[in-house]
């Protein structure tokens, strides 16, 4: 329990360190070097603690040590006196007393396993709610209609609500949503191919895993907006001018609120 404390603080202290550095860079480079800023963020917060847990459990000790320790060890006496012999043995009441402390401790309620066992839980809800997310993608993509388009496969989703999304190389594209049709494939067709739902897959389990830091929520918010900038960053560098004018709008209207869902 002690080393499960310790790891949880440290990546307390990690994410705030990594947090504090976000905020400083955040108006002042590219959505990329963000990304790979945020992608360290999530990599590192983790690994540091682990790495200082494991030096912990083996610390290094020197052969000037282990000899000055072996040295100062007492002996062993090999001569016993009778005196000795007969003030050694045990204690019927100290050891019936001790068994009665035994008893009670084990009676009492184990306030760590409770703790253990309720986090196991918080973390298993939110793992099954992803699970659901990625089993809802693929029906999702079992119920479209693939149309071949500029060498790209898109699903045609027949909902009047829903306008687009993509989910790696699945790119997805709501039947009514026919005026920004062009728009919504190039924007989601630049997520697929920049491999922005890997980040987004891993800031989920970071949040499964590690839910009760609340800086995980804020890097999982952080990547998610990223993602979007940097699909915009990229539609604005292209030389379609068609595309250009709508990007801002695109992205305000779709693009900001799909950010907060499930993937």
């Amino acid at each position: 329990m002690r080393e499960l404390m310790t790891f949880f603080i440290e990546l307390l202290i990690s994410s705030s360190l990594f947090y504090l550095g976000f905020l400083i860079i955040k108006n002042h480079t590219t959505p990329t070097f963000k990304r790979f800023y945020l992608v360290a963020w999530l990599v590192f917060s983790v690994s540091f603690p682990l790495i200082s847990i494991q030096s912990d459990q083996y610390p290094s000790v020197s052969i000037n040590q282990i000899v000055i320790e072996a040295s100062n060890r007492p002996q062993p006496n090999l001569v016993l006196k009778e005196s000795q012999s007969s003030e050694s043995s045990p204690d019927l009441s100290v050891n019936q007393n001790a068994a009665a402390v035994a008893n009670d401790a084990k009676n009492e309620i184990d306030w760590i396993m409770i703790l253990q066992t309720g986090y196991l839980i918080v973390a298993g809800f939110f793992m099954v709610r992803m699970i659901i997310g990625l089993f809802q993608i693929v029906m999702l993509k079992s119920d479209s209609k693939p149309v071949k388009e500029n060498g790209l496969i898109i699903y045609q989703v027949n909902n009047p609500k829903f306008k687009g999304a993509s989910f790696f190389g699945w790119i997805f594209i709501g039947e009514s949503a026919q005026q920004e049709r062009e728009i919504i494939i190039s924007h989601e067709g630049i997520h697929a191919k920049l491999w922005h739902s890997l980040d987004i897959l891993l800031s989920h389990i970071y949040c499964c895993l590690f839910w009760i830091n609340p800086l995980s929520w804020v890097l999982k918010r952080e990547i998610g907006l990223n993602t979007e900038l940097e699909a915009d960053l990229h539609i604005l560098q292209s030389e379609n001018r068609v595309i250009r004018p709508y990007t801002t709008l695109f992205s305000s209207r779709f693009c900001r609120c799909k950010a907060n869902e499930s993937f």
